[in-house]
């Protein structure tokens, strides 16, 4: 018996399970309202994204539930349906799911990590609605797979931020949730100090951080002591009536001693400066003229470290600091 062969002109005949699946026009598409995702960047990847779904379309469909209005709510592809929409598709492949296990939210955030993660104001947004629902933090990282620190970090963005937060975080000055959390620490200390500190500085690093978390303790080490504060940058009319004196009396040395007049340099947080022999206001303080700056200052005595004495003399002027900004010892 002659076997039938000419089936085989037709070429190969695909299964059912490897079927194209279907395809729907956009607009019968909608975002899941409880998606995580809520940054959308033109970056560059989303940029490359685009322009790859423009010339091949959308190959891995989105996984859509279908509601009771008809429409096809998409529980993964949320940026594939965005970039579709911006490569200008008219129709987009779906895959519908009745399956309870992609229903799950953290499944969610799951998928997006292995793909583009998700940004930490989305993350910390999804953690605020699990805490709401009933979730504790430690449960929240354990399904996130994260430390209960991060979480804590996360919900200083999230939770009721200062604005100033908001605009380092959009501005991309600061995204590190850790930074953006000691920052909230500070702003509770001090926001006017924090904004003012911030105002010229165009990336935000622990170094930033660091330095305005020293300036604070100073002053508030200053503060304690009972005398008061000054901030750097006032003027002549804002100093304390005993540096105003001060000031009035320029050019007069009192005695120390048997030997006469005498100077004191030394330098704090390697600036050069000169410490002026006139009572603080508590003790604990000092007066000190900064060799960069006319203006008195008042600081703790402590973190002087005084390193010449010299005579008055006629130069009145300061010893050069080293190479490295510091004072000879």
């Amino acid at each position: 018996m002659a076997l039938d062969l000419s089936r085989l002109d037709q070429g190969p005949v695909l299964s059912r399970s490897r079927a194209v699946p279907p395809a729907a026009p956009v607009a019968d598409f909608e975002e899941d309202p409880g998606q995580p995702r809520s940054e959308f960047d033109d970056d560059a990847a989303f940029a490359a994204l685009v322009a790859d779904i423009r010339q091949r379309g959308v190959l891995q469909p989105l996984v859509v539930r279908r509601m009771d209005s008809g429409r096809l709510r998409i529980r993964f592809g949320a940026r594939r349906y965005r970039a579709a929409l911006r490569a200008g598709l008219a129709v987009i492949p779906y895959v519908e799911t009745e399956d309870e296990r992609q229903f799950d939210d953290y499944a969610q955030v799951a998928e997006n990590a292995h793909r583009q993660p998700l940004q930490p104001l989305e993350l910390g947004c999804f953690i605020v609605r699990k805490l709401a629902a009933g979730e504790t933090r430690r449960g929240v990282a354990a399904r996130l797979d994260m430390d209960p620190s991060a979480v804590t970090h996360l919900l200083a963005l999230a939770v009721a931020p200062p604005p100033l937060l908001l605009e380092l975080y959009h501005s991309r000055r600061c995204r590190a949730p850790y930074y953006l959390y000691l920052l909230r620490k500070l702003m509770r200390r001090d926001a006017a100090l924090v904004e003012r500190r911030l105002e010229a500085v165009p990336h935000v690093d622990l170094a930033t951080i660091e330095a305005m978390t020293e300036e604070l303790r100073r002053k508030t080490a200053l503060s304690r002591a009972g005398g008061p504060v000054s901030p750097s940058d006032a003027g002549s009319a804002a100093l304390p009536a005993a540096a105003r004196s001060a000031r009035r009396r320029a050019g007069r040395r009192p005695a120390v001693g048997n030997g006469g007049a005498v100077r004191l340099f030394g330098y704090l947080d390697g600036r050069v400066l000169e410490l002026m022999l006139m009572a603080p206001p508590a003790a604990g303080q000092a007066w000190v003229r900064y060799a960069d700056e006319h203006a008195p200052q008042l600081v703790l005595l402590a973190d002087i470290r005084l390193t010449v004495i010299t005579a008055a003399g006629d130069a009145g002027e300061a010893p050069a600091a080293n190479a490295s900004g510091m004072l000879p010892p």
